[in-house]
């Protein structure tokens, strides 16, 4: 090998992984510039490259009237801080989104991934106090989305934002209707569960409402009713082949509230003991070894 030759060939394979991971954007002309891409700022895409090899990288604004090609590489540290954030992370993944939401319906665009990752991070935020409906986030994602899966983890957070928001109606209805179409497991097992957490919400409401519903001929069928609809979409979520970890883990904690409430405290400890046995490390699974310190195991009885 000349040495030219194999000077040229050290020169690929130092480049190489930075080709293989650099976003690349063309312009009208066929001109093309590679660097990491930061996003959409009012009508520019602000892109950071590096012309000179050892020198800081300089920022460029690139109208977005002259792009015609957008090629996304993968971006490690940013995957890995969305992985990793926090709800007091929210700022920063929230400009992120912001930075990024123009982009997408772009093939290959982080922008769904950001996105979901801020919608479902706004979700764990309202119990802290701190409440921005992640809804018009999470239907942009869900009718923009290039991906069918990204889109039908956005109608997961979708069906997950209209109960947060009490929209119970409209998450029933499009519960109900994603149930009778062809999707995949996540989003089935979302509905599935979306439907026994409002048939739930109706048991307890009933129950409240009749106290003395076992001793009523008249609303004793219509609660055992309620009971068996809100199981069935509990533990039809649950059980489902394939299901996500933290879905099945949310249905079988709404399930250990069913029995709790009915007073079946055998099928409550059942159920608890599943969670806490195959979701160890989900927070429902510590309210069931909560529950569970709090209810010993003794002989009793079912009760429905």
């Amino acid at each position: 090998m000349t040495a030219p030759l194999a000077r040229g060939l050290a020169a690929l394979l130092v480049l190489l992984p930075m080709m293989i991971f650099a976003d690349m954007v063309t312009l009208s002309g066929g001109e093309r510039k590679t660097g990491r891409i930061l996003g959409v700022e009012e009508d520019v895409l602000l892109l950071s490259t590096q012309p000179v090899p050892g020198l800081p990288a300089v920022e460029l604004r690139l109208p977005k009237s002259r792009l015609t090609a957008i090629e996304f590489g993968e971006d490690s540290k940013r995957d890995e801080f969305l992985r990793n954030a926090a709800p007091p992370q929210l700022p920063e993944v929230k400009l992120l989104w912001e930075r990024f939401a123009p982009l997408v319906s772009v093939q290959g665009s982080p922008s769904a991934r950001i996105g979901l990752r801020y919608g479902l991070l706004l979700l764990e935020a309202k119990g802290a106090g701190v409440w921005e409906a992640p809804l018009a986030l999470f239907q942009k994602i869900a009718t923009g989305a290039p991906t069918p899966a990204e889109r039908e983890a956005a109608a997961q957070g979708v069906l997950r934002s209209l109960l947060a928001d009490s929209q119970w109606a409209r998450a029933e209805t499009e519960a109900g209707a994603i149930c009778k179409t062809e999707c995949g497991t996540p989003l089935l097992a979302e509905a599935r569960l979306t439907n026994g957490i409002l048939q739930a919400a109706k048991l307890v409401h009933f129950t409240e409402a009749n106290p003395r519903w076992r001793e009523d001929d008249f609303a004793r069928p219509e609660r055992d009713r309620m009971h068996e609809a809100a199981l069935d979409g509990l533990l039809g979520a649950a059980l489902l082949p394939g299901v996500p970890g933290d879905v099945a883990a949310r249905a079988l904690c709404r399930a250990l509230d069913v029995y709790a409430l009915a007073g079946d405290r055998v099928r409550a400890r059942e159920v608890a003991g599943d969670l806490a046995a195959f979701y160890a490390e989900t927070l429902e699974a510590k309210a069931a070894l909560n529950w569970l310190s709090k209810n010993p195991e003794r002989a009793e009885s079912n009760s429905k």
